[in-house]
């Protein structure tokens, strides 16, 4: 298209106003001052047109950097607390090789790829300390807050709603503690939430083929990062499906639905090209095998679904008053019941979110971890707003949204008041910065620790100082062996799952008194000791009864 030509939209056959147009010609544009009607150039926006973003209202753009800010420094907050079990794993596994053999090495489903290498890169330029693991998450989750603003504008046009939407956003605890949390869920979040702005434009402009370039790239990069895109990727193809056929123009129809099909084909492509390392280092077989991010709650299909919304809905409602999930449960009623108009894509985008989580719980074989769901959270919020502007009175609606954004300040005081988040799960060993220091203070090196579940925590920080990593009880080497008993535990506990491991040592003595842990020491035997005391932790077929009264009298 020439410069001295624009882009004019085709409406729909149907009737009424509100059409959405069925595809774009290039007319030659007049030479007037026709300009200063429409001071936006869509061919200087990135995703906007005429009637999208409102430039030039300063005051829009100014609330929506504030709100992005101030989500920001709420992540930023916690951006430094104790590192958990994947995260370190996760850093000890795939992190520390090099780049090009991090696809090769998708052994775990823990290894979230693109996330794992952004990550590599961030260690490289910046340091392997807890700040700098967890920062491409963090930008993601930051992000996340202006383009939720962006879809709630596009699908609204209405600024109150569109800020609202994103105030709660950023202020929900489930995505500031997943914003701190060295995983790729947040990158998936934001990738869902850039498809739910891109279908909203490519349904407007359908013929605008780089935005449908875009659509493939951003669901291929989304895939590579956790396979569980496919499941909002499938959400906005059966969304532009059901957008599709409720039009009357055959035209329009055929459009869509090709270049939905078409661009659903490339992402498959091209994210079966990004695999192609793992499929090559693994083979299909061994790929095969590699778990999803699935997990069995209960031996019953009813249990597995019950106890998974339940663990969904505590953790996306934590630290909200009642009534504001009530309220946005309220607006996606309204948004089915009440009618929406030809344009507005309300009613594909919800039943393409709910038809494709309802196949992937039919299609997946156990059912999935609650994490999994996150993506929706963003989406459902944005619906959710959208819908309360169909509540029939103006005073209502606007003291709605004043409740709403009132919970969403109250949800990030609450947030901000916690010393640790929700995915902090009560086995986390949160002193595991203060054990590798004690490690790092013994005179003879030749030591070993256990603890339960056995985390790699304490291995991230001891990598972390460029410390020798504690050593195997089994090694003959080791003199002493450091029981970790975290806050939830006790030392019968630990030594009811773990006294295989140290039966040539004992007895149990407290050696360190932490904030959240205890750690006891037990000194390997003698051969005088194994003589004189036989049984409990020398014979390695002691019950658990033997061994504990054996640390107790000793």
């Amino acid at each position: 298209m020439s410069e001295n030509q624009t882009e004019i939209a085709l409406p729909d056959s149907g009737n009424g106003t509100n059409s959405t147009p069925a595809s774009t010609i290039h007319v030659d544009a007049p030479r007037s001052s026709e300009s200063a009607t429409h001071p936006i150039n869509c061919s200087t926006c990135v995703l906007f047109d005429r009637d999208c973003i409102p430039v030039r209202r300063h005051s829009f753009l100014i609330l929506a950097g504030l709100i992005t800010l101030a989500g920001g420094a709420l992540r930023m907050a916690f951006l430094d607390h104790p590192m958990r079990y994947d995260e370190s794993m996760v850093y000890l596994n795939y992190v520390i090789y090099p780049l090009y053999e991090i696809p090769q090495r998708y052994t775990e489903v823990q290894n979230h790829i693109l996330h794992t290498m952004l990550v590599h890169e961030a260690v490289r330029f910046f340091g392997n300390s807890p700040p700098v693991l967890r920062l491409p998450a963090f930008l993601a989750g930051t992000a996340l807050i202006p383009t939720s603003i962006l879809c709630g504008w596009l699908l609204s046009k209405r600024i109150s709603v569109a800020l609202s939407g994103g105030a709660f956003v950023a202020t929900a605890t489930v995505l500031v503690d997943y914003s701190t949390n060295s995983r790729g869920y947040t990158i998936v979040a934001l990738l869902t939430m850039c498809l739910f702005a891109i279908t909203c434009h490519v349904v407007r402009y359908p013929l605008r083929r780089r935005w449908w370039l875009i659509w493939v790239v951003v669901s291929a990069l989304g895939t590579f990062t956790i396979p569980i895109m496919v499941i909002p990727i499938v959400s906005f193809w059966i969304a532009l499906h059901a957008r599709a056929l409720l039009g009357k123009s055959r035209r329009r129809r055929h459009i869509l639905l090709s270049w939905a099909n078409l661009s659903a084909c490339l992402a498959a492509v091209i994210t079966s090209i990004l695999y192609l390392p793992s499929l090559l280092a693994l083979g299909t077989n061994r790929l095969s095998r590699v778990p999803n991010s699935v997990h069995h709650y209960s031996n019953t299909v009813v249990g597995d679904l019950h106890n998974m919304v339940s663990t969904v809905a505590r953790d996306w409602t934590i630290d909200l008053p009642t009534i504001a999930p009530a309220l946005i449960i309220l607006g996606l009623f309204l948004g089915i019941i009440r009618p929406n108009g030809r344009r507005n894509m309300f009613k594909p985008l919800l039943l393409g979110l709910f038809a494709s989580s309802l196949l992937a719980i039919l299609a997946l074989p156990v059912t999935p971890y609650p994490r999994v769901w996150l993506y929706l959270l963003p989406a459902l919020i944005v619906l959710g707003f959208h819908g309360l502007t169909k509540i029939p009175f103006e005073n209502v609606r606007r003291a709605t949204l004043i409740v709403l954004t009132t919970c969403a300040i109250i949800n990030a005081s609450r947030t901000f008041s916690r010393e640790f988040l929700v995915s902090e799960d009560p086995h986390t060993l949160v002193d595991a910065d203060r054990i590798a220091r004690l490690f790092a203070a013994e005179e003879n090196r030749a030591y070993a620790f256990i603890s339960l579940p056995s985390t790699p925590a304490p291995r991230y920080y001891l990598n972390l100082y460029d410390l020798p990593r504690a050593a195997h009880p089994a090694d003959p080497r080791v003199k002493k062996c450091y029981v970790v008993v975290n806050h939830t535990q006790t030392l019968d506990d630990v030594l009811k799952v773990k006294g295989q491991h140290i039966v040539d040592y004992g007895p149990a003595k407290l050696y360190r008194e932490l904030p959240n842990s205890k750690i006891y020491v037990l000194p390997r035997h003698t051969r005088s000791d194994s003589s004189e005391v036989p049984g409990s932790f020398l014979r390695a077929d002691s019950s658990f009864s033997e061994l504990k009264q054996h640390s107790l009298t000793r």
